[in-house]
């Protein structure tokens, strides 16, 4: 307040004065507004994800998606977010996978998620994602499998990352919660690459079978991949054979197709040639490497006696 004292007195004594009132206008604060998008990118659903993608270098990506930031005379401010939320379902488990998240503002080798199976929810957190007003980004998340995955061919992963998923900070613009979500469903994918013996009670090391008689357990062949898996989309024909000097012998036959990437030998048995013998079974295929099974002993069993 300026007291500029210009009053004067008057003819009763009594005396005027004039101030002068200095206002501030405090500068416009452009409002935000919750108009930002959140759209599908470019990766499309299913997408297969083999076993063999195990590093970060092998990475599949598996949903991406574009935040969009609506410029309006009324709102400058950027959209800006420190965590996404991808909810998971389906038939495989999540915590099998390394989950990395790419993309503008994000580090060259990206963010690793954390997976909460109790929420069954992927989370990436600490994120410095700005998306300056009128403009968009796009982030992609993609997967491999750690080195002690378990996984099944043909598993199910399905992602949704709705709009409570996304953390905005409000003092930039958020988004509109009438969205639908951004989804894709990956499926593991395990191609064969060898032929392998599954082991039971016969096909164990030094395992004696009795010459001429059915096993008593039936030798199985699975068709894997390198981690083990096996390819259930296998259904080629497997023909089982030994490398002894006796014979290998089968009631349901030699050569047969496999069923769900498996092959079931029954009625197998072999005859020695000489008593104690030591051999082994073989698995073959086209194209995949054979399955050598462990070294079995077959004892020859007398019926009769007679005379030298």
């Amino acid at each position: 307040v300026n007291d500029g004292n210009t009053g004067s007195q008057g003819s009763g004594g009594s005396k005027s004065a004039t101030y002068g009132v200095v206002v501030k206008i405090a500068p416009a604060v452009a409002p935000n507004d919750a108009t930002s998008t959140l759209t599908s990118g470019t990766v499309t659903s299913p997408v297969t994800l083999a076993t063999t993608k195990a590093t970060l270098a092998d990475a599949v990506n598996v949903l991406d998606f574009k935040i969009t930031d609506i410029a309006s005379a009324a709102d400058t401010v950027s959209t800006k977010v420190s965590q996404v939320g991808v909810s998971v379902s389906g038939t495989g488990d999540a915590s099998q996978l390394v989950w990395v998240l790419k993309g503008a503002d994000l580090p060259s080798d990206g963010v690793t998620g954390v997976y909460d199976a109790t929420t069954k929810r992927i989370t990436f957190s600490s994120l410095p994602i700005d998306v300056a007003s009128g403009t968009n980004d796009t982030y992609t998340i993609s997967a491999y499998y750690k080195p002690t995955a378990v996984v099944k061919d043909g598993q199910t992963f399905i992602l949704s990352l709705p709009i409570p998923g996304m953390t905005a900070d409000k003092s930039g613009s958020t988004f509109d919660a009438n969205q639908p979500a951004v989804a894709n469903t990956v499926t593991v994918g395990v191609t064969a690459t060898k032929l392998v013996f599954a082991t039971n009670k016969t096909m164990t090391t030094n395992s004696t079978v009795i010459s001429g008689q059915q096993f008593a357990s039936t030798p199985v062949i699975n068709a894997v991949d390198d981690l083990g898996n096996i390819d259930k989309d296998f259904t080629g024909t497997i023909t089982l054979a030994d490398t002894g000097d006796g014979a290998v012998s089968a009631l349901g036959g030699l050569s047969i197709a496999a069923v769900n990437g498996v092959a079931s030998f029954t009625g197998v048995s072999y005859l020695a040639n000489t008593d104690k013998e030591s051999f082994t079974l073989k698995g073959s295929t086209t194209g995949l490497t054979d399955a050598q099974s462990a070294s079995l002993i077959a004892d020859i069993k007398a019926t009769k006696l007679v005379f030298a």
